[in-house]
């Protein structure tokens, strides 16, 4: 009996302890409760988190944006012109009004001219094409084969007929003189080409946008004027400035002369 008595004591005393630790640690489980949050602390910390940097984004963007306006403003010819020459527009203006430019019409800033000075070069400096205009008119624009229409409009021989026989004379003739006149034009034009090639060089021609001023009237060998993207350029070359073209342009005038003068003669006899 006091063995049975002594068990159930210990059974009762072990329920009662599982019955305390279940009650101690359901309280432990309970949340804790939530302190009251203002509605103004909310939308303080939302606005804070809206202000933070989006990434990827500049400033620099940001700046572009607020400055639409001012560069998509449309620019005027006067705008361009008085902003590329300065204080030397108030002088110049006039004469771009005498030349009939529209300085009110609105118009596109050309480009950099760094950015197509390579390409304007190109057309500045004599080349092929050049070459052949200053032969033409130089030389006397002789065709090959040699034409009685050219004999007919360059002498105007008078009750003459230019048949087969006289058209192999005269370019005999014109044969003869080819070196002479050859070896001329080819020493005027290497000087020219020099010339032109030492103007750009050191950069004595103008340049301007929309419109390029007259050159001045001087003794010159060459001038020069195109346009091309937006730059209006320009130069002279000037006997002061290169004095080896002048003997050298009267050298292939009197070598042109001299075979034209044979070519008189030869007709003249006839």
């Amino acid at each position: 009996m006091n063995s049975l008595r002594t068990t159930r004591g210990f059974v009762l005393i072990v329920v009662i302890l599982i019955s305390l630790s279940a009650f101690w640690y359901g309280r432990r489980g309970e949340a804790e409760p939530l302190m009251p949050v203002e509605p103004s602390e909310v939308a303080a910390k939302d606005r804070s988190r809206s202000e933070l940097p989006v990434a990827g984004t500049d400033r620099r963007d940001v700046i572009a944006t607020n400055s639409d306006d001012k560069l998509g403003s449309k620019l005027t010819a006067d705008d361009i012109l008085k902003d590329h020459w300065g204080e030397e527009w108030t002088d110049i203006r006039a004469e771009a009004v005498a030349a009939g430019v529209q300085l009110d019409r609105v118009v596109d800033p050309p480009l950099a001219w760094d950015e197509v000075s390579l390409e304007i070069e190109k057309v500045f400096l004599l080349n092929g094409e050049d070459r052949e205009s200053l032969l033409e008119s130089n030389m006397g624009g002789i065709p090959d084969p040699l034409t009685a229409e050219w004999v007919m409009s360059t002498f105007s021989p008078e009750d003459l007929t230019i048949d087969v026989v006289t058209l192999a004379d005269i370019q005999d003739i014109v044969s003869r003189h080819a070196n002479a006149t050859s070896d001329a034009f080819e020493d005027y034009y290497s000087e020219l080409k020099f010339s032109v090639r030492e103007l750009w060089d050191t950069k004595r021609f103008l340049r301007s946008p929309i419109f390029a001023p007259p050159t001045d009237p001087v003794p010159m060998f060459r001038v020069s004027s195109f346009t091309y993207k937006g730059w209006c350029v320009s130069y002279v070359v000037r006997s002061e400035d290169f004095p080896k073209l002048a003997p050298l342009s009267h050298q292939l005038r009197l070598s042109v002369f001299k075979r034209d003068q044979a070519i008189r003669e030869y007709l003249g006899g006839l």
